[in-house]
């Protein structure tokens, strides 16, 4: 991926992917990311793909790890991360936030119903996470992450595949597969 994109660019094409599979504003997905990780300074964005703080637990999907300098999920792959952030989402935990999250779109009540979750250990700060809001939708609307390999998020879906898992990510994940093959083939 080009090094040269900015943290919201890179991530624009996973966050549509959970946005989409979750049935919220993905804008609202990236800006959480964005600002969960400092825009992508710190540690677990760098090292471990790990975009959330999502921490290990024995309900993480297949494919992540446990660093030994983290209480937080590792991945192989931003893909990887997406899935088990979708999957980490859609617990009952979180059901208020998806309800409200599907049913509104100003991002200050999401913003209200994800400190009012247990996702947040502290409330996000308003105005900084609305300044992260404001890029992610800029950068969604605008498209301006068109450049990157879309077909990525398919390809690393494929690298976690195994003889015990192909047939579950065929079931579950066809349709993520055949936009990625799509897309390869657009781009190129």
């Amino acid at each position: 991926m080009d090094s040269t994109l900015t943290p919201s660019q890179k991530w624009a094409p996973y966050a549509y992917s959970a946005g989409t599979q979750l049935g919220i504003d993905p804008a609202f997905v990236l800006a959480q990311w964005l600002y969960e990780t400092g825009n992508g300074t710190n540690l677990g964005s760098k090292k471990y793909n790990n975009l959330a703080g999502i921490k290990s637990s024995p309900n993480a999907s297949k494919g992540i790890f446990d660093p030994s300098d983290s209480i937080h999920a590792g991945y192989t792959n931003l893909s990887a991360f997406t899935q088990d952030y979708v999957k980490v989402m859609n617990l009952s935990y979180y059901r208020d936030f998806l309800k409200t999250a599907r049913s509104s779109s100003d991002p200050k009540t999401l913003l209200k119903a994800m400190n009012a979750s247990p996702w947040a250990e502290a409330d996000y700060n308003t105005s900084g996470f609305m300044k992260y809001y404001n890029e992610a939708a800029k950068v969604m609307g605008s498209k301006s992450y068109s450049g990157i390999d879309l077909g990525s998020i398919g390809g690393d879906l494929l690298d976690n595949v195994n003889a015990d898992s192909l047939l579950s990510i065929l079931k579950d994940k066809w349709w993520m597969i055949a936009a990625g093959l799509v897309i390869i083939a657009i781009l190129k």
